[in-house]
């Protein structure tokens, strides 16, 4: 493993220590938002999980069909005492023939 990668590992150990994770119980945020072009189109925010797609699949966003270009996924906790969050970002392409 190279220095970078350790260092790296560390940093992710050190944030969710330092962030005091809540309880199994505290609420989880999700947000799931749709981009193209790094322009957002749509974002979906939830207190359940919401079904993530993959990259290549084809997926309707608001009537508009689109294929996920890419999946970025982040967890994180925003403030000390909030519950977990996790951000995705799916970056898509829209369907010229729609």
């Amino acid at each position: 493993m190279s220095y970078n990668v350790r260092n790296a590992a560390r940093e992710i150990a050190r944030a969710h220590k330092a962030a005091d994770m809540p309880g199994v119980a505290d609420e989880v945020r999700y947000a799931l938002e749709f981009a193209y072009d790094g322009q957002s189109l749509a974002c979906f925010e939830a207190t359940a999980p919401l079904p993530i797609p993959l990259k290549g699949q084809e997926i309707v966003v608001h009537g508009v069909p689109a294929v996920v270009l890419a999946v970025q996924i982040a967890y994180e906790n925003a403030e000390p005492g909030d519950g977990p969050s996790v951000f995705v970002t799916v970056d898509v392409e829209p369907r010229p023939d729609h």
